[in-house]
């Protein structure tokens, strides 16, 4: 990859969560969040981190809405709470 990717604050507290900060800026997010899709399945991590990631995985499935805009971000946000 020739570029670093970009990825939102809540994005990467997510990313954080599944182990992966070190590969952010390597990898495409598409790639990034099947690995962390993946290691949430094999944990069988029913944390409110993975109930975040599932609700971003559904949004980038469909496509809507996109990544880096704030409707996207709130589908990625773990409340204070929650974490």
């Amino acid at each position: 990859m020739s570029q670093e990717c970009e990825y939102s604050p809540a994005e990467l507290r997510l990313i954080e969560h599944f182990g992966y900060l070190h590969l952010s800026g390597r990898l495409y997010p598409a790639e990034l969040f099947g690995l962390m899709t993946k290691k949430a399945f094999l944990d069988n991590d029913q944390t409110p981190y993975a109930e975040a990631l599932r609700r971003c995985v559904t949004a980038l499935d469909r496509c809507l809405p996109y990544r880096m805009t704030p409707e996207f971000e709130t589908l990625a946000t773990v409340s204070a709470e929650d974490a």
